[in-house]
């Protein structure tokens, strides 16, 4: 007996708000588009959210580099321009009902916040490594997601969506001992 999880998740009232996080990277891209099927598949209106970590006061006086609050509204202007453009544009093909939302924080913060406050039932992100200091550090997104998000969390590897091709090994006369039928 084969298991359609998408009827029986419509079946039940399953999943009728997916967050899925973007931060314009192919991951986060990916994750897009597999959460794009599924919410077609299910009727599920999708809030993707992407979060930048700058601050409104920021500055390196070593360099001599301030960044003013107009380069940061204008940089802000550009996020969601991205995120109700292409970044979202496979919701949008696929009919799917799709709020975003730029926030500023934390990822992992701003994630579980919006999961919570918008009663999500399931988050989709991809894989995207920091590397290791950084990780070992402020620890992964999708760990912490995993760890303390109120809903199931889907974490697309880094390969997802990239095809993958298998040849076929070259056989001499000697090395073919499969039977032949």
């Amino acid at each position: 007996m084969t298991l359609d999880r998408t009827a029986t998740m419509r079946h039940h009232g399953g999943m009728k708000r997916i967050l899925v996080g973007v931060d314009g990277s192919s991951e986060s891209l990916q994750a897009v588009t597999w959460a794009a099927d599924l919410a077609g598949s299910l009727g599920a209106e999708v809030i993707v959210a992407s979060v930048y970590g700058f601050y409104p006061v920021m500055a390196m006086p070593s360099t001599g580099v301030f960044m003013s609050e107009e380069w940061l509204d204008g940089w802000r202007t550009d996020l969601q321009r991205d995120l109700e453009g292409d970044w979202t544009k496979p919701l949008r093909d696929a009919g799917v009902p799709v709020v975003t939302r730029v926030e500023q924080g934390l990822a992992s913060e701003v994630l579980l916040r919006l999961a919570r406050e918008n009663s999500v039932d399931l988050i989709v992100v991809g894989s995207r490594g920091f590397g290791a200091v950084r990780e070992a550090i402020l620890g992964s997104v999708s760990h912490i997601l995993a760890l303390h998000a109120p809903c199931p969390v889907v974490v697309l590897p880094h390969h997802h969506g990239t095809a993958h091709v298998a040849l076929p090994v070259p056989q001499t006369a000697t090395s073919d001992t499969r039977p032949h039928h």
